[in-house]
């Protein structure tokens, strides 16, 4: 999850840009730790290499809550079965079980 994904989420929830110390506004860097924490992992493993794969939002852009896709990881070319779920607003793919 980027922090422009979290800022976006957060801003829309009623969070607040902040002056930091290097002058900029910008959520303070704890509420990026916290969503992280909460959200976990949204990358999935790659059962085949065990490299997380990255570029999923990428490829597959209308994916609903459910639905169960193919994904070539981009380090060992192999396709992984991977499921959608959608947790507050954000689409994260897991491994989908055999």
């Amino acid at each position: 999850m980027t922090n422009d994904q979290i800022k976006e989420i957060a801003l829309t929830n009623g969070f607040k840009l902040k002056e930091q110390p290097c002058g900029e506004m910008d959520l303070n860097s704890y509420v990026y730790d916290f969503a992280r924490a909460l959200f976990g992992k949204v990358n999935p493993i790659c059962p085949y290499c065990e490299s997380e794969i990255d570029n999923v939002l990428d490829s597959h852009e209308v994916v609903y809550d459910g639905d169960n896709i193919e994904h070539e990881c981009p380090q060992c070319d192999k396709n992984v079965g991977l499921s959608v779920r959608v947790k507050f607003g954000f689409k994260a793919y897991e491994v989908a079980d055999d």
